[in-house]
């Protein structure tokens, strides 16, 4: 019985080429994500601890010192800001990736599909020739007189 040979495998490959670099572009915009949102949660944080620090200065009567700090939580706040909008852009851009991905993926698998189909069909119809060819020797020999 001659092996099954899918008309579309090239196709089939070049489809699954093209979905694992969009998961590759996917994975990466979501890491660049994560990160910014990192970033944003570390400069809330320093936020915090600058707060605490300056109540605690405020009992020593600090000024010069508290006005300093409150110039680099004015700066860490801008920062704050800036990272948000930058993650409302990476999180566009991440869904975007992501569909794609997507997009690609459900074409892949249709194609599987369709050569999953198309080789149980083909063994199916293998067997069914292989069924005939054993029952015409059958009854080739049955027909001459022949005993088994």
């Amino acid at each position: 019985m001659k092996k099954f040979k899918f008309k579309y495998e090239s196709v089939l490959k070049l489809r699954a080429s093209k979905e694992d670099k969009a998961k590759r572009a996917y994975a990466e915009a979501l890491e660049r994500e994560t990160s910014a949102k990192n970033e944003k949660q570390s400069c809330i944080d320093n936020v915090k601890k600058y707060r605490e620090y300056i109540a605690a200065l405020e009992k020593n009567g600090q000024i010069h010192e508290i006005i300093n700090i409150l110039e680099i939580i004015r700066g860490t706040e801008a920062k704050i800001h800036y990272k948000e909008q930058e993650i409302l852009g990476l999180v566009h851009i991440t869904k975007q990736k992501h569909q794609v991905y997507l997009e690609l993926y459900k074409e892949r698998k249709a194609l599987e599909k369709l050569k999953e189909k198309q080789s149980e069909a083909y063994v199916k119809e293998a067997k069914k020739k292989q069924t005939r060819k054993i029952e015409d020797m059958v009854l080739s020999r049955f027909g001459r007189g022949e005993k088994f």
